[in-house]
């Protein structure tokens, strides 16, 4: 019952590549297993990895209105356009002029070495992965591109997992590794994500087999090549860079066997050097455009990590592994990896450095909410862990007597009995989507709706047509092939684990050399269908949201030409606006005396997401003036705009009943009091404000059961109307 045993068949079937590598072996041999074998589960884990990217682009839009994800893209596009993610706004017409009331994302800092350019908080390395993108795509293709590189690159890293797992645990381990990896809840929040974590844990995953199989069998190109990906990873998220430990001690531990051979320096130097190389030129373009070593510099979440943090946050981070990370497997995973210890302690330590600092610096982060919007940050230790759980369901054959005592039989047939029951509960209850498909009809009806596109040369006067919420509500669903990938997977893991769990429980009295590999089946099967019915409803309802973003942006993009001034209140819109379009963008809040006060500055060693030295300049350059003052400074730039032949377009929210009301009795409606600050209608005669277009998208405020429902498939959404109006600013005379 020893640990220690030998614990799976292994074979090294590769030659190391010098005899004192052979002598000294730190690296475990990989599972023997026959050529048909690995090559057959090999063409399963692509055929994974392609039904996987079916059903991830099932639920892809090229849409994201998130203010971290503006940063990265808004910054992808201004490398590609001046190879700086520099934004400097000037007022239109007076380039030498600063203006504080242009929009510029929260996520953006000012360059310490002038206060006026601002930069993305984050590092260079996946803007300049979407730059290329840009480059490639164009203006047609590139944002297309951009939106398909976290998918892709997670996808890599699904393939990635299988291989990283079967090195250890063998392949049917590592087939099943890559669909708990695939369905966890945390990776389905990210896989189309355009923020860092898919393209981080794609470097991570592949740079880090790079690294096995150079520590096994040797190779330049191979430690070069796993240093610049684990390396690379840190130039785009910076708390990456604690890979380095692993990485040294993987260069230590493959140079002490051939310490006296000149190659085994310079493979372990070639491992360290290429991970240097990507950092160094981040941190060198760091210095030379903002004149910090960080863009987290300025707002201090540097200094963001205590151990005083840790108190709070342990139980969080833990709940949150267990649940929304891996499912049943993390406490197994700890297990695993704590067991290693006594296995190949060397291997033990490569995988405790990759996932410890992550682990703790994140447990001691000053930022902690509940949810994947924290455990996000760890995706990075999932890979290792899963090599830890697999590992010990591998080796839990020594854990079991030599010679099982027999039961009697209707014990067996009674334990089976219940695992048949529990797995026909689980499949009862089943993947509750039917209120997420209708959102997905809903909206697909509504992009389809057509538009008129406006003479972007003269003046136009456009209204949507406002069809009924009604029409819409008994919409039949359209089929969702990335629905029914995730729910078949649910049942399937659901009808084997209840039939592997019949076997376990055979097997277990007859042959104990099977135990490991029904013992592996039963808990990868729980895990996968667990956490793809949580994933599905998940993944649905962000394809809803982005679905009606893009419904209210087509309309946008449609009637507001390139080269206009937008002002829009909701920011969410001009993050992605800011990427597809060339607007100028103001979200008209800068003009508010009220906003201006109340705007925080910040305190100037407090860790805060928001650079404190924005708010700071922002109320220098506004308090001065009242509300008249703002807005005169308001006209002024609608007038500069228009001056220089740029149109300006106002977009507000309003109440469709009023709308409607108005357009019954043929009356232009009431002039939302937002765009009476731009204009004062009847007071000045040089500006005048026209109702472009108007419509609205139904949006869904929470799920409830229409009286004499029954149960939740026939729940049907409360609707609430959602009126957005378009507006042109023009000049009277004109």
């Amino acid at each position: 019952m020893s640990i220690t045993a030998p614990l799976l068949s292994y074979a090294n079937v590769t030659s190391p590549a010098t005899p004192e590598a052979a002598a000294v072996s730190h690296v475990p041999e990989l599972p023997l297993e026959s050529r048909a074998k690995r090559y057959g589960f090999a063409t399963l884990a692509l055929l994974l990895t392609v039904a996987y990217a079916c059903c991830v682009f099932t639920y892809w839009i090229d849409l994201n209105a998130g203010v971290d994800q503006n940063g990265y893209l808004v910054g992808g596009k201004m490398f590609a356009e001046t190879l700086s993610m520099k934004q400097a706004p000037t007022k239109i017409g007076q380039p030498d002029q600063f203006d504080p009331h242009a929009f510029i994302g929260n996520m953006w800092v000012s360059a310490t070495s002038n206060k006026q350019h601002f930069y993305p908080k984050y590092p260079l390395g996946l803007p300049l992965v979407y730059a290329v993108c840009l480059w490639i795509g164009g203006a047609s293709w590139g944002p297309t591109l951009v939106h398909a590189v976290s998918p892709a690159t997670m996808t890599l890293a699904v393939l990635g997992v299988f291989y990283l797992v079967r090195q250890f645990a063998g392949s049917f381990a590592g087939a099943l590794a890559m669909l708990v990896f695939a369905t966890s809840p945390l990776t389905s929040a990210l896989v189309n994500n355009p923020n860092s974590h898919a393209s981080t844990v794609f470097c991570v995953v592949w740079g880090m087999l790079c690294v096995l199989h150079w520590w096994r069998v040797g190779g330049r190109r191979w430690a070069l090549l796993g240093g610049i990906l684990v390396g690379y990873a840190a130039t785009i998220r910076y708390s990456e860079g604690a890979l380095l430990l692993p990485l040294m001690w993987a260069a230590l531990m493959g140079l002490l066997p051939r310490w006296r051979c000149w190659r085994g320096w310079v493979e372990s130097s070639l491992l360290l050097v290429g991970w240097a190389i990507p950092v160094a030129l981040l941190l060198t373009y760091n210095l030379i455009e903002m004149g910090a070593i960080t863009g987290y510099d300025t707002t201090n979440e540097s200094t963001g990590f205590a151990l005083a943090f840790f108190f709070d946050n342990w139980e969080t981070i833990i709940r949150q592994l267990s649940l929304n990370g891996l499912f049943l497997i993390f406490p197994i995973a700890i297990a695993g990896l704590i067991a290693m210890c006594w296995w190949n302690w060397r291997i033990a330590v490569f995988m405790w450095l990759w996932v410890g600092p992550c682990l703790t610096i994140y447990a001691c982060y000053y930022w902690a909410p509940d949810g994947v919007g924290y455990l996000r940050f760890v995706l990075t230790i999932l890979p290792p862990m899963l090599v830890g759980g697999f590992w010990v369901l591998a080796h839990v054959r020594d854990l079991l007597p030599q010679e099982p005592p027999r039961l009697p039989m209707y014990l067996m047939v009674m334990a089976m009995t219940l695992v048949a029951l529990l797995a026909g509960a689980a499949a009862f209850y089943g993947p509750r989507t039917e209120v997420h498909v209708h959102w997905l009809a809903l909206t697909e009806a509504l992009t389809a709706h057509p538009v008129p596109v406006p003479d972007a040369n003269r003046s136009f006067r456009i209204e949507a047509t406002v069809q009924p919420v009604s029409e819409y509500v008994d919409a039949q669903s359209p089929i969702s092939y990335g629905r029914l990938a995730l729910r078949s997977a649910f049942y399937s893991s659901i009808a084997m684990c209840a039939a592997w769990g019949a076997a376990l429980g055979t097997a277990a009295f007859l042959r104990r050399a099977v135990v490991p590999t029904l013992a592996t089946a039963v808990v990868g099967f729980l895990s996968i269908a667990v956490q793809a019915n949580n994933s599905v409803s998940q993944l649905e309802r962000e394809s809803y949201d982005k679905r009606l973003i893009a419904a209210n942006v087509e309309m946008i993009e449609r009637l507001v030409p390139d080269k206009s001034v937008l002002i829009f209140r909701e920011e969410n819109y001009l993050h992605h606006l800011q990427l597809v379009r060339d607007y100028s963008t103001y979200t008209g809040t800068t003009f508010d005396k009220g906003w201006v006060m109340g705007r925080r500055g910040g305190t100037p060693t407090d860790p805060d997401p928001m650079d404190p030295a924005r708010g700071e300049q922002l109320k220098r350059a506004l308090e001065p003036y009242d509300q008249n003052g703002l807005n005169l400074q308001a006209r002024e730039m609608v007038k500069n705009a228009l001056a220089a032949n740029r149109r300006v377009f106002v977009v507000e929210q309003a109440r469709l009943d009023e709308l409607m009301k108005a357009r019954k009795e043929h009356k232009e409606g009431p002039v939302p009091e937002f765009l009476r600050r731009f204009i004062f209608p009847g007071k000045d005669k040089h500006l005048s404000a026209s109702r472009v277009a108007y419509w609205n998208v139904p949006m869904p405020v929470k799920d409830e059961p229409k009286p004499g429902a029954r149960g939740r498939r026939d729940a049907r959404p409360a609707w609430r109307d959602t009126c957005h109006q378009l507006w042109e600013i023009t000049l009277a005379d004109g």
